[in-house]
């Protein structure tokens, strides 16, 4: 790879491909530690949730159910494959508001 570019590029492809496999049961360790990390923030409701690197979206929508929607949940991926299953499975979900998508497609306000 020559070039930050290059390396992006090699990197979206990586995870993309790894989209349809990775919310499998063999990861259940991911989502242990998810869980404990999330539950030790102690966060309440309302609250802006933002996940950057959000895979399918899985922490941002525990999180929605956690706090019973009441917020702002964004989860950013760079992976189109991790975007498109997140919406699949995740971000369908109107009631909680879960938008997912690149970080250059979100306008963030203090």
């Amino acid at each position: 790879m020559n070039n930050l570019y290059d390396h992006n590029v090699a990197n979206e492809q990586k995870w993309s491909r790894r989209a349809a496999s990775y919310d499998d049961k063999r990861f259940d360790y991911f989502r242990f530690m998810q869980k404990e990390l999330i539950v030790s923030a102690r966060i309440t409701s309302p609250a802006n949730f933002l996940d950057l690197g959000c895979g399918t979206g899985w922490a941002v929508g525990y999180v929605a159910k956690l706090l019973d929607g009441k917020g702002r949940f964004v989860g950013v991926d760079i992976s189109e494959g991790m975007i498109k299953k997140s919406k699949e499975q995740r971000c369908r979900n109107t009631e909680h508001r879960i938008p997912c998508g690149k970080l250059r497609q979100f306008a963030f306000r203090r």
